[in-house]
């Protein structure tokens, strides 16, 4: 698959975290962990999985930083 994103960060699926309509999906990365919310649905058509090696891609127009 061709994304024009380069933020890509390749992980393993650390937990699925499944609601009633969203799933959260934890991504470990290293030492940091990524999260992602997707409909239930977008989940099953991927079928990702605990332990799945996965690409986490991120696309932003603002990053705030605050301390």
């Amino acid at each position: 698959m061709k994304a024009g994103v380069r933020n890509r960060f390749n992980g393993t699926i650390k937990d699925i975290k499944k609601g009633t309509v969203m799933s959260q999906v934890t991504v470990q990365v290293g030492d940091n962990e990524i999260t992602s919310v997707m409909t239930n649905e977008s989940l099953e058509d991927a079928g990702f999985r605990v332990g799945d090696n996965v690409t986490a891609l991120t696309k932003a127009i603002n990053v705030v930083l605050v301390k």
